[in-house]
């Protein structure tokens, strides 16, 4: 089922998708909206799969287990939050929050902040890469000419530590690009 409109650059859209054969169940439902005159964006996602599932299947998921996926915020472009949240078999794995925040007019800052255990999600060699925890913070700007300012990026994980700041034109080309870290399993 799905409905969508989009007219002057606001919209609102609903999808729903379920499995209905005699696999694992299955179900997709999405409910997104931006209205121009508030510049208010909503979402509200909802994805999940039982045991070998198509999703994890695909992906290649070790045991292919449950999964879940929420991506859930509404408000303002200028003070925008979303709760983000992925589980397998019931057990939470990713959460965190991404933000917009700012002055539509001039420049648009963003906000990621995502962690969780991981590693049930890779094959065993890459899992003890990753380790039990990984965790991505970043925060930048985008400005209305299309340039970007990622003022601060950390990711860590059991052998990886990335943290800098870069910032690409509005051509894409980086005019700034300074990342430090580490890379590799001790012992």
């Amino acid at each position: 089922q799905a409905s969508m409109s989009l007219a002057g650059g606001e919209g609102q859209g609903q999808l729903l998708l379920e499995r209905t054969d005699d696999g694992p169940a299955g179900k997709l439902a999405l409910t997104a909206s931006f209205a121009n005159a508030d510049r208010v964006l909503s979402i509200d996602l909802e994805a999940s799969e039982a045991a070998n599932g198509i999703a994890a299947t695909l992906i290649g998921i070790p045991g292919t287990p449950a999964t879940a996926l929420t991506v859930k915020g509404s408000g303002p472009l200028t003070d925008f939050k979303a709760d983000v949240a992925l589980s397998t078999d019931g057990v939470d794995r990713l959460a965190g929050t991404i933000t917009l925040t700012g002055s539509e007019a001039e420049a648009l800052n963003f906000g990621v902040d995502l962690a969780g255990d991981l590693a049930p999600l890779f094959l065993p060699d890459y899992a003890k890469f990753f380790g039990d925890r990984i965790a991505l913070t970043a925060q930048g700007t985008r400005w209305p000419d299309g340039r970007l300012d990622l003022a601060d990026l950390s990711l860590t994980a059991q052998a990886i530590q990335l943290n800098g700041n870069l910032a690409p034109g509005a051509d894409g080309l980086p005019e700034r690009f300074d990342v430090k870290g580490k890379l590799g399993l001790d012992g």
